[in-house]
């Protein structure tokens, strides 16, 4: 009974879109964690991304010194729009770990 009932779910069209969407979720967060990793495994801060990136206009505000969330969050900006662009330009790599990271 368990199979029919597994198998009968998986026929759903939405059970698998959801389940695409789920599955692509976790590949762009894998690729953040990834990428804000490299970031922080960089011997010297002021040359990564997350040191470069200021989090609003007006001031030198730095991303570095903002709560490891907002990384993920501007992480996960990245990865979405060099996932789905040729991206913005807005942020970039600075560091050869960092340039090698988004292709894997």
């Amino acid at each position: 009974a368990k199979s029919r009932i597994w198998g009968s779910l998986r026929s759903l069209r939405m059970f698998r879109i959801a389940n695409s969407i789920a599955l692509l979720f976790w590949t762009v967060h894998l690729a953040a964690c990834g990428w804000v990793f490299c970031a922080y495994m960089h011997e010297d801060p002021e040359r990564t991304w997350l040191y470069a990136r200021t989090v609003d206009l007006e001031s030198e505000n730095r991303l570095f010194k903002q709560p490891q969330f907002d990384h993920w969050c501007h992480a996960m900006y990245f990865i979405v729009t060099v996932f789905t662009t040729v991206s913005f330009g807005d942020i970039s790599a600075l560091t050869k770990g960092e340039m090698v990271t988004p292709l894997l």
